[in-house]
């Protein structure tokens, strides 16, 4: 981060062109309800883990973790071409 902007900027913030991905597990809560705790965790981290690897695959960076769903972010706080192109790719490739 530091390499593309000085401390001042971080400080005094940018307006910058970013694509947002929010992917969440459609009816979470009721799956939730019905599975054994060991084995939604089990779910859950491969879930997150392949969500954490295609973000960072496509240069992305994740914002928050809520639960089940992922906030990430692509251009911000590091500048790409196509950001858009990036989370549609990133979307996709999570989908699989």
């Amino acid at each position: 981060v530091l390499r593309h902007r000085t401390p001042e900027q971080l400080l005094n913030g940018t307006e910058e062109q970013a694509a947002i991905l929010f992917i969440d597990i459609k009816g979470f809560s009721a799956i939730a309800e019905s599975t054994p705790v060991q084995q939604l965790l089990a779910a859950l981290n491969d879930h997150l883990g392949v969500i954490v690897d295609s973000v960072a695959g496509h240069n992305g960076t994740i914002v928050n973790f809520i639960g089940d769903a992922v906030l990430a972010v692509f251009n911000v706080p590091v500048p790409m071409d196509q950001p858009n192109v990036a989370a549609v790719n990133c979307y996709l490739q999570c989908r699989y």
